[in-house]
């Protein structure tokens, strides 16, 4: 965890980095932040992040919760 802390740490002057152009949208239209690479990209793998890290949290809730209830039927 203190890696990841670093890592992140580390790479957020990236995403402040200005750019040129503003395309179709005006720098403060959600549409600039959806359609821009430089925006999208990030932000894709900030939700594939966030969706894998919920996926292993419920699938490591569910395994725990399944042996609980088999600990409760072997004690019967």
């Amino acid at each position: 965890m203190k890696n990841l802390s670093l890592t992140v740490l580390l790479l957020a002057p990236l995403a402040a980095a200005a750019h040129a152009g503003h395309g179709a949208f005006t720098a403060d239209h959600i549409g600039h932040y959806l359609t821009s690479p430089v925006h999208a990209l990030p932000l894709g793998l900030l939700v594939a992040l966030l969706a894998a890290v919920a996926i292993g949290y419920f699938r490591q809730r569910a395994r725990a919760r399944r042996l609980q209830l088999q600990a409760a039927k072997a004690e019967e």
